[in-house]
């Protein structure tokens, strides 16, 4: 089933203890299934961390009817990076996107297919998983690529409540946040209606836009926005979105700080705008062409990441110019909360572009 020209792994899922794929035996696994029983996992965890490409899962498994024998099978897929094709015996039976030459791929994310076993057909045989990885771009983890967990095989009964049990999980976890963006959202809206009173009250402006920015991410971040986009329309949401918090931001803290009449430091707050506005508009391009990406467009979007990341700790130097302004007490702590919330979400944010230096430095790749 592998294309001329691909690399193949064969990936049993059954014995893999190690990080890196290999071309292994593929170990039966009985299965004994009911109408009503536990699902059952065929195989463990298994991630191809940071390999581009093209690599294969195989699991021979061998399903043993109860005595009450079994009912209609599904089989629920964990994430999986970045797009795949799922076979049963060398059948289709699902697929997350489209693979190269005409990828298309999602965010990773669980799915359900129906499994084409009776208790009359056949009940043995090889459930392969053709899975293709996108070259690496600068924001991913080192971690990524591959299975996230193992596929569960069941009745479709059983499956459905296996779906249904985790996005009721996934919505209870939420609502902490669900309640943080409802809460920013009045308060922008609240903010933005006071600028458009006083339309020289440019921190209401500001201040609105960096509260809505945040509902505008919250929304990016969830289940159904992932399960529906591209990566690329996905990831040039995100590059707008984290540059207007970035411009929101650095705006903010020039009316906190009661720096705006300071012509030198609105001049360079004006060109690091223009870094950060451009460095995302270039971002966003790169990714249109981003299936075929080679050594060279990984070098620009490197290069792009590094200048963006630079540019937002222009926040410091927006900081340092207005402690030394003498303004009122409380409206310079305020400004120095949001320098620091600021600063935390930066630094926190470096941490997948470190993890993927890290790797590469380890695999002795450039």
């Amino acid at each position: 089933m592998a294309s001329a020209g691909e690399s193949s792994l064969s990936v049993d899922l059954g014995s893999f203890t190690s990080a890196t794929a290999y071309a292994g035996p593929i170990s039966p696994a009985t299965t004994q299934i009911g109408s009503r029983s536990k699902p059952t996992k065929p195989g463990a965890r298994k991630a191809i961390p940071a390999t581009p490409g093209f690599a294969w899962y195989r699991r021979h498994i061998r399903i043993v009817p109860s005595a009450g024998g079994f009912g209609k099978l599904a089989i629920l897929m964990p994430p999986v990076d970045d797009g795949y094709e799922l076979y049963w015996n060398g059948m289709k039976i699902g697929s997350q996107g489209s693979l190269p030459p005409h990828a298309v791929w999602y965010v990773g994310h669980r799915q359900s297919f129906a499994f084409p076993v009776s208790a009359a057909g056949s009940q043995d045989g090889v459930l392969a998983l053709r899975v293709w990885k996108a070259p690496l771009a600068s924001f991913e983890f080192a971690t990524g690529g591959g299975l996230s967990e193992p596929p569960i095989l069941g009745d479709s009964a059983v499956i459905a409540a296996i779906v249904g049990e985790g996005d009721f999980q996934r919505m209870r976890a939420s609502l902490y946040g669900r309640a943080l963006s409802f809460l920013f959202l009045l308060s922008g809206t609240v903010s933005f209606i006071f600028w458009i009173r006083n339309r020289e009250q440019r921190l209401f402006l500001w201040f609105a836009v960096r509260l809505l920015d945040k509902v505008s991410l919250s929304l990016l971040l969830t289940d159904r926005a992932t399960d529906v986009f591209s990566p690329t329309t996905f990831n040039c949401s995100l590059y707008a979105v984290y540059t207007i918090e970035d411009i929101a931001v650095f705006l903010l803290l020039l009316y906190l700080f009661d720096l705006q009449d300071n012509h030198r430091v609105r001049r360079w707050t004006a060109i690091i705008i223009a870094i950060e506005s451009g460095t995302a508009l270039t971002g966003g391009i790169l990714f249109l062409f981003w299936e075929n990406a080679g050594p060279t467009l990984q070098w620009a979007d490197a290069i792009v990441t590094v200048v963006n990341q630079l540019s937002e700790l222009f926040v410091v130097v927006l900081a340092y110019q207005g402690l030394k302004r003498k303004t009122d007490l409380p409206r310079k702590l305020v400004a120095v909360m949001a320098f620091l919330v600021y600063l935390h979400e930066t630094v926190s944010g470096l941490s997948p572009h470190f993890s993927h230096a890290l790797h590469q430095g380890g695999s002795g790749c450039g």
